[in-house]
C-alpha cells in the first residue's frame, strides 16, 4: 500500500481505489487517501459489465465523473459513500478532447434496487447510454 500511495501521490492523483475480487469478480472498492487510511469501503453483490448490458460500443475515452443524488432518500447513504470515494466535485475531471458542455462527461447515477442496497449505473450525459458497468451495491462503511 505505501507504494501505491507514493505512485498516486506522485501523480497527483486524490484518491486510491482498489478493487479486491473473489472467484475473479468484482467483490470490495477501498478508497484511499494518498498516504492515509480507508476512506470508504463500498461492498459489490454483483457488476454487469457493458457486454452484458447488450447494444452498446463503450467508448475509451477519458470522462470527467459528476455523481447525481438520487431522488430517492433511501439512496442518500449509499451516495454519500460514494460522494467521500470520488471526493469534492471537480477533483476528477481529466482532459478529454470533447468539445461542448455536456460532452465528456459520466454521471453516476442512483437507483433502488430489489436485492441489493443499489444499482450505480455510468451514463454518459451527451448520449444518455451506458458508458461504463452497472453496480449493485450490497453496503459500506
Amino acid at each position: 500500500m505505501a507504494l501505491v500511495s507514493a505512485y498516486a501521490a506522485g501523480i497527483g492523483a486524490g484518491r486510491v481505489w482498489l478493487i479486491s475480487s473473489r472467484y475473479g469478480d468484482p467483490s470490495l472498492i477501498e478508497c484511499y487517501e494518498p498516504g492515509g487510511g480507508v476512506i470508504v469501503s463500498i461492498l459489490i453483490g454483483r457488476v454487469i459489465l457493458m457486454r452484458e448490458l447488450g447494444g452498446f460500443t463503450a467508448s475509451r475515452r477519458a470522462r470527467r465523473l459528476e455523481l447525481i443524488p438520487p431522488e430517492d432518500r433511501s439512496l442518500q447513504a449509499v451516495y454519500g459513500a460514494f460522494r467521500l470515494a470520488v471526493g469534492p466535485p471537480g477533483g476528477v475531471a481529466r482532459e478529454c478532447g470533447h468539445t461542448g458542455r455536456d460532452a465528456g462527461v459520466a454521471e453516476l447515477r442512483f437507483e433502488p434496487s430489489k436485492n441489493c442496497l443499489a444499482e450505480v449505473s455510468f451514463m454518459e450525459r451527451a448520449s444518455g447510454a451506458p458508458c461504463g458497468p452497472r453496480i449493485m451495491v450490497k453496503g459500506f462503511r
